[in-house]
């Protein structure tokens, strides 16, 4: 297989596009490489960077609703936050793999942090 693609990535035949376009040309700017089929740079919009890059929240942006997470977390995991000793047994990771958990589930965070899909 040559060709100057990375490996596992998919060169114009295979994306099922014509050659030389792609998903990405409406954020092309500038002149177009007829050989590449590259515009000379992109301008992604802060959604679609945040989208691609796979982290679209920071912690931050989750324990701003701490009391909903609190809530999500008693409601979908039986866990209370206020039991220190379960707490103070249990690691940070424990914590963190169900937190994120409440971002997929049909939870208090996942509606006030994803408003425009409706559950």
């Amino acid at each position: 297989m040559g060709g100057r693609w990375p490996p596992g990535s998919e060169g114009p035949e295979q994306s099922g596009l014509p050659p030389g376009s792609s998903p990405e040309d409406k954020y092309g700017r500038g002149e177009r490489d007829p050989v590449t089929g590259l515009y000379a740079w992109y301008e992604f919009p802060p959604e679609v960077k945040a989208e691609r890059s796979g982290r679209s929240r920071t912690w931050g942006d989750l324990l701003k609703h701490w009391s909903l997470i609190e809530a999500d977390l008693h409601e979908r995991y039986g866990i209370d936050v206020e039991d220190r000793a379960l707490m103070q047994d249990r690691s940070w990771r424990w914590l963190q793999v169900r937190i994120l958990g409440l971002l997929t589930a049909k939870s208090r965070l996942h509606r006030a942090l994803n408003p425009d899909q409706a559950q």
